[in-house]
């Protein structure tokens, strides 16, 4: 009998840290707080590296003047990806970070770190 209670905690306790983990993953991605301001259409690959999946990529950079940006974490099979940026460029304020589609490179707003 004691086996069987052994067993049964166990297979709860798994349970419930496997849920854990599930949300844990799903709140791990913050909402975008609001628009970014002043971005490129799209930020670019370093030279000689092309977009050929939708994996995101770092550093990136901006066409226009040559901001560089670097990637601290990505998302939904790497499809989004948040980026660090220099201090107040494109409206992101400290312990704020860039959303990126990882795919495209079009910047889709400003999240909290």
């Amino acid at each position: 009998m004691k086996s069987k209670i052994t067993n049964a905690m166990a297979a709860s306790l798994l349970l419930l840290l496997l849920s854990c983990v599930t949300t844990s993953t799903t709140r791990s991605m913050t909402s975008i707080e609001r628009p970014a301001v002043d971005v490129p259409d799209r930020l670019e690959a370093p030279t000689g590296i092309e977009r050929t999946s939708n994996a995101c990529i770092g550093p990136l950079t901006d066409p226009r003047d040559g901001t560089t940006i670097k990637m601290v974490t990505s998302f939904g099979g790497e499809e989004v990806g948040d980026y660090s940026v220099p201090a107040g460029r494109y409206g992101v304020e400290e312990n704020e970070l860039l959303r990126i589609n990882c795919r495209t490179g079009e910047v889709l707003g400003i999240v909290r770190r």
